[in-house]
């Protein structure tokens, strides 16, 4: 033994990597991993939201790609061969939920439900229009709204989760 304790011969002693090496893994000018996608408070029933504070300017066109990912190829995907849940909640694009107000060019309280492993798109897009300071409406959402649900297949290998 030469002087560390509680080390036994060939490495059986934990090792711990330093900070430093940790955030050398993830470099700044990267997107964020979609798990650390920085929402507002959702209750389990509708997102936090601010009516009557003005947005930013260019919050109009962040909503729009934001609109435009969740109804694109990859918004909404699932695999249903894997099984896959649609069980994470987003705000809904401000015309899906179809109210014709300030929602309808913004993100809105309600929540949409994606798959995970499919929601890069959405999420870099969601991500974008939160961080210019964009907000989320308080909108009326359908009644029931939509539930965490199982992939539904459109044909082999593609589903929705709308």
């Amino acid at each position: 033994m030469t002087g560390r304790s509680g080390a036994s011969g060939s490495g059986g002693g934990r090792r711990v990597l330093p900070l430093l090496a940790l955030l050398a893994c993830h470099p700044s000018d990267a997107p964020p991993p979609a798990d650390v996608l920085a929402l507002p408070p959702f209750d389990g029933a509708v997102f936090a939201c601010q009516d009557g504070v003005p947005d930013p300017p260019g919050c109009a066109e962040l909503a729009q790609a934001y609109a435009a990912a969740a109804v694109g190829p990859l918004g909404l995907f699932c695999n249903p061969d894997a099984s896959e849940l649609c069980n994470a909640p987003r705000p809904a694009p401000g015309n899906a939920v179809g109210d014709g107000g300030a929602a309808a060019a913004g993100a809105c309280r309600c929540p949409i439900y994606v798959s995970p492993p499919h929601s890069a798109a959405l999420d870099a897009a969601l991500q974008h229009f939160l961080e210019a300071g964009c907000h989320v409406r308080c909108c009326d959402c359908p009644p029931g709204g939509p539930a965490v649900h199982a992939c539904r297949s459109l044909a082999p290998g593609t589903g929705t989760c709308g």
